[in-house]
């Protein structure tokens, strides 16, 4: 079994509002899509990019910017979870740091048609 796998050289750029993430992700999955790719993967550290939607009081602040990045991880799987769902691939979400016991992890969520790991 051949699978096609497309590798995201993404851009970081500033956001203004999570429409345009999501205006962002879902041109880059499409394109992907397009090509014939089967499995999407995106590159360490790109949700980083979410840290701009933060406003000035947290720029500059990783402590701050990680702490806020927990509230847009659902919503950041559900984008994910549902691009692969709907076009029937395969999407290693890049990295994403995630609040553990200890600290922060940065954690690479796969996401499926039918599964999510972890």
């Amino acid at each position: 079994m051949k699978i096609r796998a497309a590798a995201a050289q993404y851009d970081i750029g500033y956001l203004q509002n999570w429409r345009e993430y999501e205006a962002k992700i879902i041109l880059w999955v499409e394109r992907a899509v397009a090509q014939g790719a089967q499995l999407l993967i995106f590159p360490e550290y790109f949700s980083l990019e979410l840290t701009t939607l933060f406003g000035s009081e947290k720029e500059g602040n990783l402590s701050r910017q990680l702490a806020a990045l927990q509230e847009s991880l659902p919503n950041f799987l559900a984008l994910f979870r549902q691009l692969a769902k709907a076009h029937q691939i395969y999407i290693l979400a890049g990295t994403f740091p995630v609040r553990v016991a200890e600290g922060f992890r940065n954690r690479a969520h796969l996401l499926g048609p039918t599964v999510s790991l972890p």
